[in-house]
């Protein structure tokens, strides 16, 4: 990892929760909402995640929820 990079965790409560005609969150959407907002600090980071996934999913999340994001600063 280079200075300013984040690592971001997740379990599977995040990708796999649906919304109400049954589509995933999923990877993609993951995906561009981390490239979107890698600027962020990683509490930032995980607040706008789980905002993003309560306006997303209609039972939030699918089942465990564990997040976690780790932010190289030197």
């Amino acid at each position: 990892m280079q200075k300013g990079d984040t690592l971001f965790l997740y379990t599977d409560g995040l990708s796999e929760s649906l919304d109400g005609l049954g589509n995933e969150y999923g990877m993609d959407r993951l995906s561009q909402l981390l490239t979107e907002n890698k600027a962020l600090t990683p509490n930032a980071l995980i607040e706008l995640c789980r905002k993003q996934l309560n306006a997303f999913a209609v039972k939030s999340p699918a089942d465990d929820l564990t997040l976690m994001a780790i932010q190289r600063t030197h």
